[in-house]
């Protein structure tokens, strides 16, 4: 940035703005005007005079002092006092050089000077300024105040003056040089005040490392090649011209800490032309530099000289080129290119390309939005121009789509078409495999530019006015586009005349079954070559005989299936060239064609010569001759069935048909005999049934009982045993009164272990028959030899028979309850799990004896103490058992901790709590999902077993499962809450080492919903207990950092501290927030309208915010909302609005 001619490099305005910058000063600065002092040189005569002692020419002065001192001449102390003794002031420059600071946190001044000239400057605007002096120095990566290396007057005895101070301050004690090279080594440096040939520059640059990155500068007028030697790059200003000097410091500063409105300011007034006045231009090229003022920069100015202003600045070079790392700062430049030129008549968009001769994608991408969103700003030619330019780096279906739709409104319908087409340029993309078993290690999936409801979209806009006029075009098309994806994928041996990807082989020509097709493009294709057909029939073309014999003997297996649609419904081949074509080039009995084929013969097999059906029917006689008879038997019968169903009685047909039947009479024909189907699935399957509901019902009980012990069925031919089971249950679910009269019948002539009983049982478990009936049907199907094989559905209706029963129903039934749920306890009668493929709370609510144990607890809760002993000793006595399924009744168990704890608190500590503090993983894991999924609550929070029990549990989080996690985490936030006077050393210190972030939102989240439902004076409690001193150790980093999502939620707890908002406010907001994700705390300031009675608070709140570094659109106009809702209650936004113009936003 050149300023007052002095040419600053951006580094150094950069560093002041970051708070980089290190200033060193040396004995120039105070040299003139008034403060006067000597330089080195001279304060080396003046401490000699009167000695006797004459400095030599080309004497280094501290070999000279250090002579003087050899002859006992106390130098120090003459310095100290010819120093002092001159009464000096500060001048303009010192000033200028503390100025350069934005306050006195950023004051970084370092002195080899031993006056304190800097000192008294900097008292009229910081107060507490920071000084340091030899050789007591602070450290030198952490630096603030000033600094001075070599002492200063008010400690004579420690200024660095003889050679034998500068050798103890930079060689033996090295205290100096230490200090420098942190220096060196963590900021930018600018010297000030020293020249080339001074001494002192000899010893500060010995600390220096000259790596090639050169961060530390000298103003100066001398432009020796030896700065850049020592590793210092020289700032020239005139010879001898110190005026230029004081101004470029001076307007240094001022530039560095302007204001964002004075930089605002500073670009309206050239907003329409670019500025020819020499430090105008400069200031103008350092907001280039700078982001936020980048930002600024395009909403601000306009017009033509702009754009090759920056051009020429090599602003745009990355955005015109081939690169695809395309930066946020590109994309500002990009939108604003657009938005000046793009509607613009004067081709500059393609003056721009033709200067740089690239673009890159981005650019053409929103060039073409911009042009479609203002087209109605727009001639033919502009459009068809930027057209033109971009169309072949366009692979965005929605601008395709809306450029077709402005070229089909606007008449250019080949520039439509050639658009469209560009909906089906594809590239090949890599994916695993679709199936491990065929083979490949990769899949090679074809990626279209274009998608379904896009593309039939364009179509319907521009077919009415182009398919009319060039079909053949779109036949054209078709055919190549189905041609190239073939032989691309011939290119991976995953094609050839035979054979073509799963995805082509399954699409349906036909329009039948094309439901999830329905937005498939190739299908799409092969649609619009089918109405292109349609229109070329219409002038009776010859060009169509030529391109389907074209098809049908092409290579790829799509392409002849489509051939094969379109010679049947064209009109351009006789009905016996149709059929010749047929059986010359394929095999009736082809599998891959068959859908084509069977409709073909479909459509002309009525019309043909007896001759020519013959010739046919002998064909389908013969068969195709595979290893499977039957198979191949009865493809030959739908084959017949197929032209019997279709045509005119054919006697032959019906005669091939007559003799399959002989042999096999259960042959049923296919609904779709022309579609293709697996080998294993050659006729109906599934659940079909030999009686209907009703045949069920009305059946007497020996037929009905024959009929469900003996019925099996066939499933290649029809009905099977699973339909008649299926039609069973049905009967079961709604007629109690049949089932009823029916079960004993049942059990005297069925086996226990036949498929009907857990029919039954299914049937009345999730049937509408009353709880009573229901009992009623448990009492007769509770034998013990039904309990022995039915165990885990009698005890699912058991539970089903508690659950919907009211309080007295249950007395009825509980010693029945009883008596099943203790035989299958005591029996151990349980089913096996797989503990580590399933979820122990899905095995709990399915397990027979967990669900017993269930049933249990509901009765005795029912129970008083005298009745309920006998549940105690019966869940004791299988909590003492060793057994498989005892995970799954701990887990139940557990899972009514609270319950127990209040009824029989003594029984629950010594039986449950073991489970939920155990060491075994299991079975700490089993309980605790219990106690999560069955209760999700915590009970007396104040009990010191009940803390204890949560506390154990915190240090073992990586036992549970994702979601039982969350759900602990909020019962344990609840806890702390609730019941812990002094969580800090314990409780939570305990969750943030052992948790994950996620805990700690959750943790936080929790705390939130608290809050909202605490009175005042709950409030006020937890926090002076606790809660202030938990927000201010963490703003310290104390145990750990606050997290990013982790913060978010925490400053939501500010709409719910009432009086202790502001001191809140104050901890959380030094800590650093992610602007993006503020979005919901923003909306809750908008939507509470919490600004109205906080306008403080949310004004540093939208501070807090700013002061990130990445902010979204969306979240400045979020904040904007609140500006305007704030100002017009007329509260002073001004800060903010100087920190949104620092963001590069104008409002």
């Amino acid at each position: 940035m050149i300023i007052r001619g002095i040419d600053f490099p951006n580094e150094i305005v950069r560093s002041i703005r970051n708070n980089n910058l290190v200033v060193f000063v040396g004995a120039g600065v105070s040299m003139g005007k008034p403060t006067c002092l000597p330089n080195f040189e001279d304060l080396a005569k003046q401490i000699a005079k009167g000695s006797g002692i004459e400095k030599k020419e080309n004497e280094p002065c501290d070999v000279f002092l250090g002579k003087l001192k050899f002859n006992n001449i106390d130098v120090n102390s003459i310095a100290g006092e010819r120093l002092s003794e001159l009464h000096s002031k500060p001048n303009e420059l010192h000033k200028y050089i503390v100025s350069l600071f934005n306050d006195v946190q950023s004051l970084k001044i370092i002195t080899t000077n031993y006056d304190q000239m800097l000192e008294e400057a900097a008292k009229d605007l910081y107060e507490n300024i920071y000084v340091y002096s030899s050789p007591a120095l602070p450290l030198g990566n952490d630096i603030s105040g000033i600094v001075h290396i070599h002492g200063n007057i008010n400690e004579p005895q420690y200024m660095v003056l003889t050679d034998s101070d500068f050798g103890h301050a930079y060689m033996i004690d090295g205290y100096v040089s230490r200090f420098l090279v942190e220096l060196f080594e963590s900021y930018t440096i600018l010297f000030i005040g020293y020249s080339y040939n001074d001494i002192i520059m000899r010893y500060l640059t010995r600390a220096m490392v000259k790596d090639g990155e050169c961060r530390r500068y000298i103003l100066t007028d001398n432009n020796s090649e030896g700065w850049k030697q020592l590793g210092i790059e020289p700032i020239i200003f005139k010879q001898k011209d110190f005026d230029s000097l004081y101004e470029g410091v001076k307007y240094l500063g001022k530039i560095t800490n302007r204001k964002p409105s004075e930089w605002k300011l500073l670009l309206e007034n050239v907003s329409k032309n670019p500025p020819t006045d020499y430090d105008l231009k400069s200031e103008v090229e350092y907001c280039l530099e700078d982001s936020n003022k980048s930002k600024l920069f395009t909403e601000i100015v306009h017009g033509e000289g702009w754009l090759w202003w920056l051009d020429k600045r090599h602003v745009f070079d990355n955005i015109f080129s081939c690169s695809t790392n395309i930066s946020e700062n590109d994309k500002l430049w990009i939108n604003w290119i657009t938005k000046e030129f793009v509607v613009e008549s004067k081709e500059i968009i393609q003056k721009l390309i033709l200067e740089h001769n690239e673009y890159s994608d981005e650019f053409a991408c929103k060039v073409l939005k911009y042009a479609i969103n203002n087209q109605n700003q727009m001639t033919d030619e502009q459009l068809s121009s930027l057209f033109g330019i971009f169309k072949d780096r366009i692979d965005d279906e929605w601008i395709l789509s809306k450029f077709i739709e402005i070229f089909v409104t606007r008449g250019k319908n080949f520039f439509a078409w050639d658009l469209f087409k560009k909906f089906y340029e594809s590239r090949i993309v890599i994916t695993p495999p679709w199936s491990i078993s065929n083979g490949n290690a990769v899949d090679y999936q074809n990626n279209f530019i274009g998608k379904g409801v896009r593309v039939k979209t364009a179509w319907q806009k521009i077919s009415v006015a182009f398919l009319p006029l060039y079909p053949k075009t779109i036949l054209e098309f078709g055919r190549n586009k189905i041609l190239e994806i073939h032989d691309r994928y011939c290119m991976f041996g995953l094609a050839d005349e035979r054979n073509e990807p799963m995805w082509m082989n399954v699409l349906p020509i036909e329009e039948i079954n094309r439901k999830s097709y329905s937005n498939d493009i190739i299908i799409m294709l092969i649609d619009y070559m089918q109405k292109a057909v349609s229109e070329l029939q219409k002038n009776k073309s010859s060009y169509l005989q030529e391109y389907i014999y074209d098809c049908l003997t092409s290579r790829s297996v799509l392409l002849k299936k489509v051939a094969l649609k379109i010679l049947r419904t064209t009109s351009s081949f006789s009905i016996g060239k149709k059929a010749e074509l047929l059986l010359k080039n394929f095999d009736l009995y082809s599998e891959t064609y068959k859908e084509q084929i069977f409709w073909l013969v479909h459509s002309i097999f009525d019309e043909l010569t007896e001759q020519k059906r013959n010739e046919i029917v002998d064909i389908i006689d013969n068969g195709r001759n595979s290893e499977d008879e039957k198979i191949d038997t009865y493809e030959k019968y739908n084959w017949c069935i197929w032209l019997m169903r279709c045509n005119k009685k054919n006697y032959r047909l019906e005669k091939i048909v007559k003799n399959i039947k002989k042999k096999y009479p259960n042959f049923q024909p296919r609904k779709n005999p022309q579609l293709k189907i697996e080998y294993l699935d050659p006729c109906k399957w599934g659940k079909e049934s030999p009686y209907t509901e009703d045949e069920l019902l009305r059946m007497n009980i020996d037929s009905l009982i024959k009929v469900l012990s003996e019925y099996q069925g066939d499933y290649f031919d029809g009905p099977n045993r699973d339909g008649l089971l299926l039609i069973f249950r049905k009967c079961v679910r709604c007629n109690y009164n049949w089932i009823f009269n029916i079960i004993p019948k049942l059990k005297h002539a069925i086996n226990v272990k036949s498929d009907i009983w857990p029919c039954i049982y299914e049937s009345i478990i999730y049937s509408e028959i009353k709880t009573k009936e229901k009992y009623k049907l448990l009492k007769l199907l509770s034998d013990e030899e039904y309990i022995n094989t039915h165990f885990d559905l009698i005890s699912k209706l058991m539970k089903i028979i508690i659950e919907d029963s009211e309080k007295e129903e249950i007395r009825e039934f509980e010693d029945k309850i009883w008596d099943i749920s203790c035989y299958i306890l005591n029996n151990k009668l349980t089913d096996n799990y797989d503990y580590y493929r399933n979820d122990i709370i899905d095995i709990s609510r399915n397990c027979s004896s967990s669900l017993c144990v269930m049933s249990l607890i509901r009765l005795y809760a029912l129970c008083n103490e005298a009745e309920g002993e006998r549940y105690i000793l019966l869940f004791s006595k299988t909590l003492r058992e060793e057994r498989e399924d005892k995970r799954q009744i701990v887990c139940v168990l557990a899972g009514q901790f609270n319950f127990f704890f209040n009824r029989n608190k003594k029984w629950c500590l010594e039986y449950i709590f073991p489970y939920l503090s155990s060491e075994n993983d299991d079975e700490f894991s089993d309980a605790w999902e219990g106690y999560i999924s069955y209760s999700g609550r915590v009970c007396y929070e104040d009990d010191k077993a009940i803390q204890g029990m949560y506390l154990n549990a915190i240090y073992r989080l990586n036992l549970f499962k994702e979601d039982s996690r969350r759900q602990f985490i909020e019962l344990y936030s609840t806890l702390i809450v609730k019941g812990i006077k002094d969580p800090l050393n314990n409780y939570i210190v305990k969750l943030l080492e052992y948790g994950s972030d996620e805990d700690y939102c959750t943790f936080a989240n929790t705390v939130k919903e608290m809050l909202e439902s605490m009175t005042e004076k709950k409030i006020d409690s937890i926090w002076n207990d606790w809660l202030k001193e938990y927000v201010y150790n963490r703003t310290k980093n104390s145990p750990i950092t606050f997290k990013k999502d982790e913060l978010i939620c925490v400053a939501e707890w500010i709409f719910n501290l009432l009086s202790y908002k502001a001191e809140f406010l104050r901890m959380i907001t030094n800590v650093e927030i992610s602007a993006n994700d503020c979005s919901i705390l923003l909306s809750e300031i908008n939507e509470r309208e919490w600004y109205k009675e906080n306008p403080n608070e949310t004004i540093t709140i939208l501070l807090w915010i700013l002061n990130a570094d990445d902010i979204s659109n969306y979240i400045f106009e979020e904040i904007k909302y609140i500006i305007y809702m704030l100002e017009k209650y007329c509260v002073d936004c001004s800060s903010i609005r100087e920190k949104l113009i620092d963001k590069g936003k104008v409002i």
